[in-house]
């Protein structure tokens, strides 16, 4: 299967488009045109990876983290001496794809969430917003009555309309539109060079700012007119109650059924994300002891999505890791903050990595290693 191809397919699982402004997700090294038989899907590229590649006959690493990161860290050299780079050049040598999907899963895909709130029992109600990606944009599109629906049912399946707990929210209004075709044209409704007024719906929706380019285009290979009149707005001040939707936010929060005890909460976390221990910062104003109704999660770091996880009342933060005085103003604010360990808190997103390239037919290994552990006695 040709690199090409399979990033087309990993596309819809996580559009790039989807990715926060300062991340690289895609196709960061290699030929589209390489074929493959497998791949080794990786939080991090490391020589675990490459090695396996070499031995199993694989042409391509899918990574979570980017292995080049010029938007943020100053990567300016490919050389076999810069110990960030050599394994980049030794894969490119070996004709190694390098495919990274990061913000882009974190944020579109809601798979790997759905699997860790199932096994901690919480029903997910929103995500967590970062103040400076997340938001919303309003869609308005103009289209003949009849193909109101096929376009609408495109543009919710591709993601828009989510409203709270709600999906497929939209709005029509009915209207007469008029055009005149010039002698280029091939109108799909009358003809060249005579004024036509058509029955048209002005059909409006909301959508994550991450996929806007996705739901433009799913409107406009539906779309039955030549020229496509539309317009996007971007909204401030929008609801904070956006819900479970992919694209508006990182991680999730959620709530029991009923109240658990810390140490039921612990139990259940061990369990999912197969760890000895993790690092706690108590609560200023709450008792660690006590009982929990509303949690938080986020992979990775959860530096930016802390605010978030206040603002939505949750008791419980449970992330890959934090600063330290980023944990204690949350502390001060009421927010006890449980760090797995970075790596740990992505194992689901590891796996939703391998699976989608095992849908695709390829063999596939996958590497969590080397790791840091948190043990306790």
């Amino acid at each position: 299967m040709k690199i090409g191809s399979i990033l087309k397919e990993l596309e819809k699982k996580a559009p790039s488009a989807s990715a926060y402004s300062w991340d690289n997700v895609g196709l960061l090294a290699g030929d589209p045109e390489w074929d493959t038989k497998g791949a080794v899907a990786t939080i991090d590229l490391d020589h675990f990876c490459v090695e396996t590649c070499l031995k199993r006959g694989f042409s391509l690493i899918i990574t979570h983290h980017p292995v080049i990161f010029p938007k943020n860290r100053g990567l300016s050299k490919l050389t076999p001496q810069n110990p960030k780079t050599d394994l980049i050049l030794k894969c490119v040598a070996n004709k190694i794809a390098i495919v990274t999907l990061h913000t882009n899963l974190d944020s579109y895909s809601l798979e790997p969430l759905q699997e860790i709130a199932d096994l901690l029992s919480i029903t997910p109600k929103g995500r967590l917003r970062s103040k400076k990606e997340d938001g919303l944009n309003k869609l308005v599109v103009f289209v003949p009555e009849q193909s109101a629906e096929t376009v609408r049912k495109a543009i919710g399946e591709a993601g828009a309309g989510h409203i709270g707990n709600y999906s497929q929210c939209s709005f029509r209004t009915q209207g007469i539109g008029t055009f005149l075709g010039g002698d280029a044209t091939r109108p799909v409704i009358g003809k060249q060079g005579q004024l036509e007024e058509v029955k048209e719906v002005r059909l409006e929706t909301v959508m994550p700012l991450g996929i806007t380019p996705v739901v433009v285009q799913a409107m406009l290979e539906v779309h039955p007119y030549e020229e496509v009149a539309y317009d996007v707005y971007r909204l401030t001040g929008a609801s904070k109650e956006v819900g479970f939707a992919p694209s508006m936010g990182i991680g999730f929060w959620g709530e029991f059924s009923e109240a658990r005890s810390f140490s039921d909460v612990t139990t259940h976390v061990k369990r999912a994300f197969q760890i000895n221990g993790f690092r706690l910062t108590p609560s200023r104003s709450k008792a660690v002891e006590g009982d929990y109704k509303r949690i938080a999660f986020s992979p990775g770091s959860g530096n930016e999505i802390l605010d978030a996880a206040v603002d939505s009342g949750s008791q419980l933060l449970i992330t890959g890791e934090v600063g330290y005085h980023e944990a204690l103003e949350a502390s001060r604010r009421g927010l006890v903050v449980m760090e797995l360990g970075h790596r740990e808190s992505e194992a689901f997103t590891l796996a939703a990595l391998g699976r989608w390239a095992s849908e695709l037919g390829l063999e596939v290994e996958t590497s969590m290693e080397p790791t840091q552990s948190i043990e306790m006695g």
